[in-house]
């Protein structure tokens, strides 16, 4: 009985060790996909980002050339301005 009993716990031991290494194999299988795929994910991620970042950019830089340009004309019309005054003043 004892040994018919350690035989059959010698192959439970062995059947376990290959079950478990084949997990192992499956489990590093199973990660190094998911790895690729969150790598693929944050390159996609990445991409995104600095798409909308080039796009506020352009958005910034055309919002102050409309300030500039606005401002500029502005300016342009005072100085206009403050020299017809000054020309009306000399005629009287």
């Amino acid at each position: 009985m004892r040994k018919q009993l350690n035989k059959d716990m010698a192959s439970y031991d062995s059947a376990r060790k290959r079950s478990e290494s084949l997990m192992v194999v499956n489990n590093k299988r199973f990660d190094s996909i998911e790895i690729a795929r969150q790598m693929e994910q944050n390159g996609r991620n990445l991409d995104g980002l600095l798409r909308t970042m080039k796009e506020r950019d352009q958005k910034q830089k055309k919002a102050m050339w409309m300030r500039l340009i606005f401002g500029g004309a502005l300016l342009g019309v005072g100085i206009f301005a403050m020299l017809r005054k000054r020309k009306k003043k000399d005629i009287q």
